[in-house]
């Protein structure tokens, strides 16, 4: 069943505008933290956690990537529905949100992404937070109360040791 359809209701449009603006917002957080965390970057004093920190933004930047490949996607379908004049459809719009979230298209990989994104932040917050608030300091996770929760650095995840 198209989303379109699911659509023709009040209720329907507000649930696919909450998904677009929860897309919208979990890109906004992480191009933030990614963004924070590169200009703060130069100041942190101790390697293992600039190490970490580094670890973040590279897989920061990866969730991005994932983003543009969806969204990619999207947007090819959406050209598709041109009509014979080579001008987009009044539908185009449609046509994208559909993809993005339609059950017959891309919504189970939009979905895996809110989700790892979600996760990403949780697990930004948790490791880089304290860190980017006291760059100086050589405290970090492991090493304060709270910290060092859901670490696991680029080396730890594919097989080496962990810092």
């Amino acid at each position: 069943m198209s989303l379109v359809r699911d659509c023709q209701t009040r209720e329907g449009k507000r649930v696919v505008t909450g998904r677009v603006m929860e897309v919208t917002t979990l890109h906004f957080q992480i191009s933030g933290k990614i963004k924070r965390a590169s200009e703060v970057m130069p100041d942190i004093r101790t390697l293992e956690n600039r190490e970490m920190v580094d670890d973040f933004i590279e897989s920061g930047e990866r969730l991005n990537d994932k983003l543009r490949r969806l969204l990619k996607r999207c947007e090819d379908r959406m050209l598709n529905s041109k009509n014979t004049k080579g001008k987009l459809c009044t539908n185009a719009g449609v046509r994208f949100i559909d993809t993005l979230l339609g059950r017959d298209y891309q919504l189970g990989n939009t979905e895996r992404f809110m989700s790892s994104v979600r996760i990403w932040n949780l697990r930004f917050d948790a490791n880089c937070e304290y860190i980017l608030d006291r760059p100086e300091t050589g405290h970090g996770p492991g090493k304060r109360p709270t910290g060092g929760l859901f670490y696991r650095s680029h080396q730890a995840s594919h097989g080496g040791k962990q810092h």
